[in-house]
C-alpha cells in the first residue's frame, strides 16, 4: 500500500484571544471545560493535530542530485493558489514528457497539508484503484474498516463505485486541509464524479491537475492553467550534465559543454528526452551523431531499450516515440480524415501552419474537430490560434511532425500509394497559387518556409509534384525579389516538367513567365526573351485555347515583354486576356482590373496618354470591388495613372496620385521595399515638375541610395533612379552633376532596352536638353534630331516636347545672331522657330485635349513670336 500513518499529537500553542465554544473532535481530551481560555487551548490542539501531514502516497521524485529545479513554475503555482478559498483547482497543461508529474510532486512535498494524496487519473481502472487506496488509507477506525468491507461486497460495480466516492467525500470533509494530485488526465469528463466540486460535500483542499489537454481550461471547475513549456537551452544542458554525471563527480570541459550543446540543439527540449539522451549515451557509450541517427529512424529496437531504460531509472516508462504513436492512433481513431490533416501538417514547417490552408483541404467543421484534438494532446504550441499576417495560425513541436509522419509513411503506405499525398500536394499548390494571383506578399513570406520545408520530403515525393510545388516556390521568390534563388528553382522545376510524363502544360507556362520575369529582373534580356518564346511555340495549342486560366497568364507575359521593349507583342497580349476574360463573364474580376492597368500603363509608354487615363481609370473602378481597399495592386495601379497625368501636364494631379500610392505602398511593405520606392521616384519627380526642388532632392537621393545598396550599378531601377535625379540636377542648374548621373543612365538602357528604345530615346531627350540650357548648342541639336527621328517613326506624342526643345534651341540661336548683328541668319532661324512650334502644335491637338496644358503652353509661345515680331 501506498499509505503511510503518522502519529497525532497535540501542542500547546498559547492563548486565543476571542474565546468561542468549540467541540473538538480530534483533541487529545474529550472534556468540555467551562473556562473560555481552556477551551480555546484545546481548539488549536486538535487544529493542530489535523492539519499535520498525517497520509501520503508515495510521491516518487528523482534526488536532489539528480533533479532539474524549475523554481520559477513553483512560484507561479504558488501564486495561483494565493488568497484562494474553498476548492482550489490548477491544471499544469503540457506535452507528454514535459515534467509535469515531477513538478506537481515537487510542489505536492512542500505542503503541509493532513492528506496529500496522488491520483493515478490516465484510465478508468487506475482512477478506480487510486481512491480504494484513498479510502483505506482515510480508514482509521474499525467501524471505518466495517464499512470499507461491506462496500467490497457490493456486487454492482457502479454502486460499489458510488460508495467509495461517498466514503471518501466524508471523511476528507472532516479535515480542515487536503491537497490532492490527479495525474495524467486525458479529458476532465473521465474524473468529473471522482472530482471535489462542492465544499460543503468535500470539504476544503488544493488540488493539482496535470494533463495534455489544452482544452482543460475551458472547463469551469479549473480555476487556472498553468502551461509547462519547453526547457530553456541552459535549462537543457544543466539537466543532460546532471544526468551523465550521476554518481561520479567528473565535471564537463568546456569543448564537451560546447559539444553537447550543439547536440541539445536537435534533440526535443523537454526533461523526458534530455534525459532519455543522457541515460541512453551514458549507458551504451554511443557518439551524439549515432545516437541523433538512431533517433531519426525511430526503428522499435531503439525504443526498446529507451524503455528498459526508463524502467531502471523510474517509475516513468513511456518514450517520445511511445507517447506520440499512442497520440496518433487515438486521433485517427476520432475522425479518418485527421490522418490526411496530420500527413499534411507533419510536411511543412512547423510553425504558423495556415489554418485556411487546411480549410482549403478540409471542411470548417473538420477542422475545429481536429484542432481540439490536437490541443487534447498538447500538439499545438500556441495556446489559441495566432493572427499572422496568413490569418489564423498555430503551430506544433518539430518532434510531433518527425514522429507523425515516419507513423503516417507506414500505416498509410506512402512509399507505394502516392493518392494522399497527391490530394496534400494539389491543397499546398491552391493555396499558394491564391497568394501569388493576389499578390500577398505577407503570405507568400510566411509560405516560403512551409514550400521549403514541404520540398524536403524528397524520397517521398513524385516528380510532380516536385516540379508542380518547386515552380509556385520559385514564384514566390519571384515576388520576392529573391531572383537567385528564384532562378535556380524554377530552371529545375521547369527540367522537371517538362518531362514527357509530365507534360502539365499549364504548370510549365507560369514556371516559364516567372523564369522569364527573373532573366529580365537580372538583367537576361536574351534569356528572358527565349524562355518566353519557347513557351509560345511549345505550348501554341494551348495557347489558342479560349478560357479564363490562359487569361490569367498572358497579362504577365505581357509585362515582361513591356519590360523587354516588345511593345506591340505585350500589347496583343494584354487585348487578349481582355477578350477572354470578358468571354467568360467576370467583368468584376481581379485579373480582369490587373488587365486594364497592364494595357493603360503600355499605353503611356506608347505615347497614347488618353486612352491609357481611360484604361487606368477603369481598372481602379473595377478594384474597388476586386481588391480590399489597401492593396497592393491598386497602389501600382494609382501610380500608373500618375504617370499618365504627369505626362499629360496635369503635375498637381499626378502629385497627388503618387502620394496615395506611396502611402498605401508603407502601409503594407517595408520601408525600403523596391515598390516603395519605385513609387517614390515618381512621387520625387513630380515634385521636380512643381519646383520643389528640396522635397525632390531629398527623395530622389534616397531613393538611389537604397537601389544601390540593393543592385549592382548596371541594374534598371539604379538607373531609373539616377535619372530622374540627374533631371532635377538638370532642373537646378548643376549641369555637371546631371551629366554624370544622366549618362551613365543611358549606358544600362541601352544595354537592357537597346539604342533606339523609346525608354533609352526618352533619356537622350533629356540629356539633351542639359546640353542645351548649358548652351552647347551642337551636341544638344544632334540628340534632339536623333530622338525625334525614332518618336517620328513610332508617332509617339513626346515628339512634341523634342520640338519644343529645337524650337528653344533656335530661339538661342536668333539671340546669338541678333548679338553679332547677323539679320540674316536671326530671320532664318526664326523661321525655323515657329516652324517647331507650329509641328508641336499639331502634335499636341492630335494626342492631347483642346484644354491640355501642352496645347495651352505651345499656343502661348507662338503667341509670344508674333508680338516680338
Amino acid at each position: 500500500s501506498k499509505t503511510q500513518q503518522i502519529s497525532r499529537s497535540s501542542k500547546n500553542h498559547g492563548v486565543v484571544r476571542s474565546a468561542f465554544l468549540v467541540i473538538s473532535l480530534f483533541a487529545v481530551g474529550a472534556l468540555i471545560l467551562k473556562d473560555n481560555k481552556e477551551e480555546g487551548q484545546n481548539h488549536l490542539q486538535a487544529r493542530d493535530a489535523v492539519e499535520r501531514p498525517v497520509i501520503r502516497s508515495d510521491l516518487v521524485i528523482p534526488f536532489e542530485s539528480v533533479l532539474l529545479q524549475r523554481p520559477e513554475l513553483m512560484a507561479q503555482i504558488n501564486n495561483k493558489f494565493k488568497g484562494q478559498q474553498g476548492i482550489q483547482t490548477l491544471a499544469l497543461v503540457g506535452m507528454g514528457g514535459a515534467g509535469k508529474t515531477i513538478l506537481a510532486r515537487q510542489y505536492a512535498h512542500s505542503q503541509s497539508a493532513s492528506i496529500i494524496w496522488e491520483i493515478n487519473a490516465e484510465t478508468k481502472e487506475s482512477l478506480k484503484n487510486s481512491f480504494e487506496d484513498l479510502a483505506q488509507a482515510l480508514s482509521k477506525t474499525e467501524q471505518d474498516k466495517k464499512i470499507l468491507r461491506e462496500i467490497e461486497e457490493i456486487k454492482n460495480s457502479e454502486k460499489q463505485e458510488q460508495r467509495v466516492i461517498q466514503f471518501i467525500k466524508e471523511r476528507l470533509k472532516t479535515y480542515t486541509r487536503w491537497f490532492l494530485v490527479y495525474d495524467n488526465v486525458e479529458k476532465f469528463s473521465s474524473i468529473q464524479k471522482h472530482f471535489p466540486q462542492d465544499v460543503n460535500t468535500w470539504g476544503k483542499g488544493k488540488i493539482l491537475i496535470t494533463t495534455r489537454n489544452d482544452n482543460i481550461g475551458s472547463n469551469e471547475l479549473v480555476n487556472h492553467i498553468i502551461f509547462i513549456g519547453e526547457l530553456t537551452p541552459h535549462q537543457k544542458l544543466t539537466l543532460f550534465q546532471i544526468a551523465i554525471t550521476k554518481g561520479n563527480k567528473r565535471s564537463f570541459t568546456g569543448a564537451q559543454i560546447e559539444g553537447a550543446k550543439k547536440f541539445l540543439e536537435q534533440i526535443p527540449p523537454f526533461p523526458l528526452d534530455v534525459s532519455l539522451a543522457a541515460y541512453y549515451i551514458k549507458a551504451t557509450n554511443i557518439s551524439y551523431e549515432s545516437y541523433l541517427n538512431q533517433l531519426l529512424q525511430n526503428n522499435k529496437g531503439f525504443d526498446v531499450v529507451q524503455e528498459n531504460l526508463l524502467k531502471e531509472s523510474g517509475d516513468y516508462v513511456k518514450t517520445r516515440y511511445g507517447i506520440m504513436i499512442s497520440s496518433l492512433k487515438k486521433i485517427i481513431n476520432e475522425n479518418k480524415e485527421f490522418a490526411d490533416i496530420l500527413l499534411l501538417i507533419s510536411m511543412l514547417d512547423s510553425q504558423n501552419i495556415p489554418r485556411d490552408l487546411i480549410v482549403k483541404f478540409k471542411s470548417e467543421s473538420i477542422l475545429d474537430n481536429f484542432i481540439y484534438n490536437l490541443k487534447k494532446y498538447s500538439f499545438v504550441t500556441d495556446h489559441a490560434l495566432k493572427a499572422s499576417p496568413i490569418g489564423n495560425s498555430f503551430s506544433l513541436h518539430r518532434s510531433t511532425q518527425a514522429i507523425s509522419l515516419a507513423y503516417l509513411t507506414k500505416i498509410l503506405n506512402l512509399d507505394t500509394q502516392k493518392q494522399t499525398l497527391q490530394s496534400v500536394s494539389n491543397a499546398l499548390e491552391s493555396y499558394i497559387d491564391e497568394s501569388i494571383d493576389k499578390e500577398d506578399l505577407p503570405k507568400m513570406k510566411l509560405l516560403l518556409n512551409h514550400c521549403e520545408t514541404f520540398l524536403s520530403h524528397n524520397l517521398l515525393l513524385i516528380e510532380s509534384m516536385r516540379g508542380s510545388i518547386g515552380s509556385k516556390l520559385g514564384g514566390m521568390y519571384y515576388y520576392l525579389h529573391q531572383y537567385s534563388k528564384a532562378e535556380k528553382t524554377l530552371k529545375n522545376s521547369l527540367l522537371t516538367l517538362e518531362k514527357e510524363h509530365l507534360s502539365d502544360e499549364a504548370k510549365i507556362i507560369k514556371a516559364s513567365i516567372y523564369l522569364g520575369g527573373i532573366y529580365l529582373l537580372l538583367g537576361k534580356n536574351k534569356q528572358s526573351r527565349k524562355v518566353l518564346n519557347d513557351c509560345f511555340q511549345n505550348h501554341v495549342g494551348y495557347f489558342t485555347e479560349n478560357h479564363v486560366e490562359i487569361g490569367q497568364v498572358l497579362p504577365h507575359m505581357g509585362l515582361i515583354y513591356s519590360h523587354l521593349g516588345d511593345y506591340k507583342k505585350a500589347k496583343e497580349l494584354f487585348e487578349t486576356s481582355l477578350i477572354l476574360y470578358k468571354k467568360g463573364s467576370v467583368e468584376n474580376h481581379v485579373r480582369l482590373a490587373r488587365s486594364y492597368a497592364f494595357l493603360g500603363h503600355l499605353n503611356w509608354r506608347i505615347g497614347n496618354f488618353v486612352s491609357a487615363k481611360t484604361l487606368l481609370e477603369k481598372s481602379l473602378t473595377i478594384s474597388k470591388e476586386a481588391f480590399p481597399e489597401n492593396n497592393l495592386e491598386v497602389a501600382r495601379f494609382l501610380a500608373y495613372l500618375g504617370n499618365v497625368h504627369g505626362s499629360l501636364g496635369n503635375h498637381e494631379k499626378a502629385k497627388n496620385l503618387f502620394e496615395k500610392s506611396v502611402a498605401m505602398y508603407k502601409k503594407l511593405l517595408c520601408e525600403n521595399h523596391n515598390d516603395v520606392i519605385w513609387a517614390l521616384v515618381f512621387l520625387g519627380s513630380s515634385y521636380r515638375e512643381l519646383k520643389n526642388y528640396d522635397d525632390s532632392k531629398d527623395i530622389l537621393e534616397y531613393c538611389l541610395e537604397v537601389y544601390k545598396k540593393k543592385f549592382d550599378h548596371n541594374n534598371v531601377l539604379v538607373a531609373m533612379a539616377s535619372y530622374h535625379l540627374g533631371f532635377l540636377y538638370r532642373d537646378m542648374g548643376h549641369y555637371d552633376k546631371a551629366k554624370n548621373l544622366i549618362e551613365s543612365s543611358i549606358l544600362v538602357y541601352k544595354e537592357h532596352y537597346g539604342e533606339n528604345h523609346l525608354q533609352t530615346i526618352r533619356i537622350l531627350r533629356e540629356l539633351a536638353k542639359v546640353y542645351l540650357l548649358e548652351g552647347s548648342l551642337e551636341p544638344a541639336k544632334l540628340l534632339l534630331n536623333k530622338s525625334l527621328k525614332i518618336y517620328q517613326e513610332n508617332k509617339h506624342p513626346d515628339s512634341l516636347i523634342v520640338l519644343e526643345d529645337l524650337s528653344d534651341l533656335y530661339l538661342k540661336k536668333v539671340r546669338e545672331a541678333e548679338k553679332n548683328a547677323d539679320l540674316y541668319h536671326s530671320k532664318i532661324y526664326k523661321t525655323q522657330v515657329k516652324d517647331y512650334l507650329k509641328q508641336a502644335l499639331v502634335v499636341a491637338k492630335n494626342h492631347f485635349p483642346k484644354d491640355s496644358p501642352h496645347v495651352t503652353r505651345i499656343q502661348d509661345k507662338l503667341e509670344e513670336l508674333r508680338e516680338v515680331k
